[in-house]
């Protein structure tokens, strides 16, 4: 809803668009992080989500704020903000609302251009025409299949070459197991950007082999699918060896040894 008026006329110069929720789909293959600013976007019409208002009716968990961004009004001289937002009506329409009228100038306007504005607006646009991207692809694990030596302090990681929806990742969707057992290693589970990381609850156990799985239900941030099941193993470090005594003075059951005398014991380990 429209909350503020931040510039007087079509050339006073709109306010700096701030990013939030990066990781949703909108944003994919921008590079944004939380908190990335936009100068030049906001503008001259203010909207934003009123908490005193309901929230439009959406498929449960579409509906996401996209950006926080400080304005001035100019006829109160408050304090406000704007918001941009993105959900799916219960029809299955997706409903963008950019939180300002100037969105469009850093589409097309010669000195507002953004580059990761347009590659929003191209998602944005992919996902209202129905269009769908290749599916995300591993690109790195660790540890790697084979491995061994690992230390049983490790976390398990997954860099994928898109940025990855975090709701699809579970103790059901990405999993760890050791040879013979019956149950999965209890682990939280984190997703950050193209990464998605597993870290036990407690250390491994030495000289082990484990079995990494990554389910091919989850997904980007686009909604496509993994697609096909990935698994690895890797083998973590034998248990270290404590110190052991070679030998000792004086040495254990020794005879004669002189009174009064001085005489630590002494131990050689190794």
């Amino acid at each position: 809803m429209e909350t503020a008026q931040n510039v007087n006329g079509y050339n006073d110069p709109p306010n700096t668009y701030v990013v939030t929720n990066s990781s949703n789909w909108v944003y994919a293959g921008t590079g944004f992080k939380d908190g990335d600013g936009v100068p030049l976007i906001v503008g001259y019409e203010v909207d934003r989500n009123m908490s005193n208002y309901p929230a439009p009716v959406s498929v449960n968990g579409t509906y996401t704020l996209l950006s926080h961004s400080p304005v001035v009004d100019v006829n109160t001289h408050l304090a406000d903000y704007a918001n941009s937002s993105i959900y799916q009506a219960p029809s299955g329409a997706w409903v963008f609302g950019s939180g300002t009228t100037d969105w469009g100038w850093g589409l097309s306007r010669t000195g507002f251009i953004n580059a990761r504005i347009q590659q929003a607006t191209k998602n944005i646009l992919n996902r209202f025409g129905g269009l769908r991207t290749a599916p995300p692809v591993i690109l790195t694990l660790s540890p790697a299949a084979g491995a061994s030596g690992v230390s049983t302090g490790t976390s398990i990681s997954v860099t994928f070459n898109h940025a990855m929806n975090s709701s699809t990742f579970s103790s059901s969707t990405f999993t760890l197991r050791a040879s013979g057992a019956s149950s999965n290693v209890a682990a939280s589970i984190a997703v950050s950007g193209t990464t998605a990381t597993l870290t036990p609850s407690s250390a491994l156990a030495a000289a082990k082999t484990y079995t990494a799985t990554v389910a091919g239900t989850v997904t980007d941030t686009n909604g496509i699918a993994l697609g096909s099941t990935s698994t690895w193993t890797f083998t973590t470090a034998s248990a270290s060896i404590g110190p052991v005594i070679l030998s000792q003075s004086p040495a254990a059951g020794a005879t004669g040894v002189p009174r009064g005398q001085l005489f630590p014991s002494r131990l050689t380990v190794q």
